[in-house]
This record gives structure tokens, sequence and C-alpha cells, in this order.
């Protein structure tokens, strides 16, 4: 039987003698509301529960709830020596264990490392993969309105809670993503933009915390982070900021999220209520924020700033042609940038046009054209607009850092095709950056900060290639800090999760053959095909049916991202763009590294002896 939750139960029945009772048992539950997920969040699982740390887990509950900065400093110090503690015990365990073995063995141990033939380690312990960051709950909300937490270690369901009032129009928000105490667990938010009504949950366990009803229908909305309550300056000529300000003050040392939401009647509010008055005091801050509403009915795209009276300004607006077809909106990815710039063969730097603000559209018109626009979402100022000769959709896109990955279908050529974008600031010379010469704040990257109001009209290329098998759904890899390469995700029809590299994606591939120049910048030929490389194959021989959303979650690791595609089938995995710089492998042998180590010493400490006694028989001679 399937159920108003998208749950497919199993139950055997069994037929009775004359007379007695009707018998049934379960046999399977399916949770088939995971084939159409909306969203999916990532939080942080409580540590491990162990028997010697039951009572640490509590004192760190207590201490961020009520202690004071002196104190927990005090307790970080105490807990760092204790964990220092507990490695040179390890290391000291292991020690032994290894020289015992190397005892018992006679030395025949030594042979074995080596000739290579040690077994090698039984991978990463379950510690030491939370302490990676591999462990997290994903909170995944589906289309029939059922709530999933899923361990991403081992995949199981923790929990599930149903509301039937969430739906695909239901947008989810982790205000808070980890619990900072018994009085500030993990939040989450659910906002339903139909009716305005927007509720709290507890992300570890799913109970309902509070809820408030706005009464109208909600357009859009997003989230501001909750740190910015302490780090936003107070207005002075606001009475209510101090008050508020001080509020916050004594919510915890890890105030959660909260909401800014534009409505029907185009007035903005904030999700808690209370939180309004103190935002609208904040002009600072509140002149930072845009939002950005696209109208289906009217096939409108529209940008909107903030009033500290609560109404919502339209700045700009995008308007389609009413016999136009709008195929996909897209906004940019985010994500941390180390690198702003690309040094070129020749020792100058293109700088990267880094705007967070981009969006990409994709509309037909009525000749049957593919017609994409990147625009600013802040300024509403158009930075590119290509148009693809009898090509329609579906389209797929992603946008991040600097470059725009789309696909399509080309009708003329009855193919699938991609185009690759890259937008640019400028160029440095290779002998304006030394110590002597002085930058402008209005030379090419010569700015501390973004505007989109002052930003120059960005340099692009773009290059267009042909795929044999067709794009469900598109992704990109997202780290720490940003110092791994991103890596675009391809969902395909075929079932695989595919991972391409860079430098066949690279919107400045030569036409032509490659200079000596371009060689030093990493550049290969142009071609027209773009192949699927199988080595680069995340779902390895497995096939995950309709992909329609593929998520990337940082970790701990710079080098190593999460990577969940959702579709008919989940596939989960982690994967090292740039390869693991920053970790040993999961199959490192350790024995073989304590084993030459102590051998070395042992070594180190003989020879010493052999050279004092050789140098004190030489000076009796």
């Amino acid at each position: 039987a399937q159920f108003e939750d998208a749950s497919l139960v199993g139950v055997q029945l069994r037929i009775p003698s004359a007379g007695a009772t009707l018998e049934s048992s379960l046999l399977y539950v399916r949770e088939e509301a995971l084939a159409e997920v909306v969203e999916v969040s990532p939080v942080e699982l409580p540590a491990l529960a162990a028997s010697s740390s039951d009572d640490f887990a509590e004192q760190v509950s207590n201490v961020l709830a009520h202690g004071n900065p002196a104190g927990i400093l005090m307790f970080r110090l105490k807990d760092q020596l204790r964990a220092i503690r507990v490695t040179l015990a390890s290391l000291f365990d292991t020690a032994k264990h290894y020289m015992n073995l190397l005892v018992d063995s006679q030395g025949q141990v030594l042979v074995q490392a080596y000739n290579g033939e040690l077994p090698k380690g039984a991978g990463y312990s379950q510690s030491a993969l939370a302490q990676f960051g591999f462990r997290k709950g994903l909170l995944a909300l589906t289309k029939s309105g059922k709530v999933f937490l899923l361990n991403s270690l081992t995949g199981e369901i923790i929990y599930s809670v149903f509301d039937r009032k969430y739906n695909s129009q239901t947008r989810m928000f982790v205000t808070r993503p980890h619990s900072a105490g018994p009085s500030h667990p993990a939040e989450v938010v659910f906002v339903e933009s139909a009716t305005g009504r927007v509720s709290w949950r507890n992300a570890l366990t799913g109970a309902e915390l509070r809820e408030e009803n706005h009464g109208k229908p909600i357009l859009e909305t997003m989230m501001v982070l909750g740190e910015h309550l302490h780090d936003a300056p107070d207005d002075p000529s606001a009475p209510a900021a101090a008050s508020a300000r001080a509020a916050s003050d004594e919510e915890d040392v890890s105030p959660p999220g909260f909401l800014i939401a534009l409505d029907a009647d185009r007035q903005w509010t904030t999700f808690p209520r209370d939180k309004q008055t103190w935002f609208a005091a904040h002009n600072s801050l509140l002149r930072r924020i845009f939002l950005v509403h696209f109208d289906q009915a009217s096939k409108s795209l529209a940008g909107y700033g903030l009033d500290p009276k609560g109404a919502a300004i339209e700045l700009w607006s995008y308007v389609v042609p009413a016999e136009d077809e709008v195929l996909a909106v897209q906004k940019h990815a985010g994500g941390a940038v180390d690198n702003p710039g690309i040094i070129r063969g020749d020792g100058s730097v293109l700088v990267k046009y880094i705007n967070p603000n981009l969006m990409l559209m994709a509309t037909r018109n009525r000749m049957g054209d593919l017609l994409v626009t990147i625009l600013d979402g802040v300024s509403g100022r158009v930075a590119k607009r290509f148009a693809h000769k009898q090509s329609t959709g579906p389209v797929e896109a992603v946008l991040y850092d600097n470059a725009a990955v789309y696909t399509f279908w080309n009708a003329a050529h009855k193919r699938h095709e991609l185009a690759s974008v890259a937008l640019f600031e400028g160029e440095i010379g290779k002998r304006e950056l030394n110590l002597w010469t002085p930058r402008d704040k209005n030379d090419v990257g010569g700015k501390d900060s973004f505007s989109s109001f002052d930003a120059e009209t960005p340099q692009v290329v773009q290059r267009t290639y042909f795929t044999e098998d067709a794009v469900r759904a598109l992704g990109v890899s997202s780290t720490r800090l940003g110092i791994t390469d991103r890596r675009v995700f391809f969902g395909l029809e075929t079932g695989s999760l595919n991972m391409q590299l860079r430098q066949l994606l690279d919107a400045r591939r030569p036409l032509k053959e490659v200079t000596e120049l371009e060689k030093k910048e990493g550049l290969v030929q142009y071609q027209s095909q773009l192949p699927f490389i199988p080595v680069m194959t995340v779902s390895y021989n497995l096939t995950v049916s309709r992909i329609d959303k593929i998520f990337s979650i940082p970790t701990r690791l710079e080098s190593t991202t999460l990577v969940l595609a959702t579709g008919l089938d989940l596939f989960f995995a982690r994967v090292m763009p740039s390869k693991g710089f920053d970790v040993l492998n999961e199959d490192f042998s350790y024995a073989l590294l304590i084993l030459l180590t102590g051998g070395l010493m042992v070594a180190a400490v003989v020879l010493r002896g052999l050279v004092r006694d050789k140098k004190l028989a030489a000076a009796w001679k």
C-alpha cells in the first residue's frame, strides 16, 4: 500500500483457519519520497558517543550555552591538552604493538616491510571521519512533504517527519547547522511560499519548535547569517538598535541566522518577526541586501532593494516577450575563491570577474533560437547575451567563480551541445606587478571590494562543444577555502555521474595549434567534441537513474568535497578534485611507517656508539 507521505509498505497476510483472526506481518517499507528530493542541506551530527565521553559532551553543551569568554578559552585549552595526551598514548600503544611484533617475528617483519608484504591500513576510523568533516547529516526535503535526515557515512535514515503542507514550492534553510547546548538546538526553517507559513524544527530530531504565519504568499526568501547580528555596527540614530544588539548578545555564542522575505505586496519582512526592528535600524547592512524574483505569469525578472520602512523598491526589471518561452533561470553557486587570477604563459595575469550576483536566463524566441543572457542580479546590467540558432531546451546551467556552463539541444544538427563561458576584468602586464609600481583602485584588479553598480563590463570568451550523451543535471564542487580546483559534475542520461577536467571545459582553448606560451598555461587545443572520460566517472560502474540534482558539500579537508546526486536513485561519494594533497591515503600502511622510523632510530643509536668507539680507538693510536 502507498500512503500520503509516499512511503510504500508491503504487508503479508495469513489466512487462518475458520474462526481465527486474520494475521499480518510487515515485509518492508520503501521511502519512495526520496525519489523526488527538492532541496538538501547539511547539518553537523553530534559527536560519536563513547563510554568515556558522555560527561565530556554534556560539559561542552553547558560551556557553549552558559560559559563566559574566559571560561570557554580555558575549556578549549583543557580539551586540547586532553587531545594531545590521548594522541601520545595512542602513538605509544601502536609503537609498543609493532615493537612486540618485531621481537616475536625475530626481525622477519622488517623483511616483509622491505618487500611491501605488510597488510595495508584498514581505512579511517569513525572518529577520524568525523574530524575530517565526512560525517554529516543530510537534510532532504521531498516533494511529498516528507523531511529526512540521512547519515552521510552509512546512508541510514536517522529520522523522517511528514507535513502535508510542505511541497515542491517549500523552501528550506538551515539557520544553525550544529547544536549549541540544550537551549540552542540545531535549527532548520521551512517557508511555505503559497500560504506564508514559516515553521522552525530541530534539525537533529525533527521536532517542531515554533511557527509564524505571515498570511500572504512569499515570493522570495534569503538567509542572513547570525554572525551579522554582532558584525553590523549600530546606527546611533536608531534608539532600538542598542536594545536589539543587547538581546542578540544574550542569545549564545552561535546565534542562528534569520530570514528576509519578499511577499506578494512587495513588502519585506524578517523571520523571526522580532528581528525586523533590529534589521531596519542597521542601514549599512540593509543597503547591502537585494532580492531577485522571477514571475512566471508575466515572464519578468526583477531586482529589489529594501527600504527601512518595510517596502521593497524595484530597482530594475527584465521582461521576456510574451511569445518567448522561458527555459531556465539560474543563480550563481557561490563558494570561496582563493585564486582571483590566471597566470599566463608570458607572466601576465588575467584577472577573473568574480561576481556572486550573476544570473543566467535562457529563453526561446518565436524564430526557434535559444537566447542565453548573463546579467547582474543587483544592478540588472547585462554582461553578455548569446544566441544559438535553431536550438531549444531542456537547458541545464551552473554558474561558479567567473564561469558559466550550460547545455541545450541543437535542433539543426540533431545533437546535444554544451557552452562554456568565462568572464574576466582584464589583464595585468607582466611588468606591472612589482614592489615599486603602486596600484590605483581604477586599475585592473586594483579594487579592494566589489560593487555591482561600479563594475565595468567584463571581457567574455566562449566555446561550444557537442556531447554524445544527454545531460540531465549539472553541479559544481565546493570546498572550504576554494584552493582546490572547482570541477563541474555532469549527471548523464545514461545514469552515470561524471566529473569533467577543467582543461577540457576551459573557454579559452585555442582554435589553432597550441603555442609554447599556451602550453605553459596548461591550455589544450579546441576540439568540437567534449568527451566524458571513463576514469573521471564518480559513480564508477553504478547506474544512478534519472539524476535531476547534484549537491556538493565542503568538508574540513580542503582537498575533499562530498557529492550527492538525487533522482530516482540516491548516490553519495567523497571526491578529491585535485587529489588528496592534505591527507594520507585511506589504505596507508602505518605499520611500515612505524617500523621504518623505529628501525632508523635503533640504527642511529647503534651507529652513534660505533662511531664513538672508533674515534676513541683512533685517539689511542
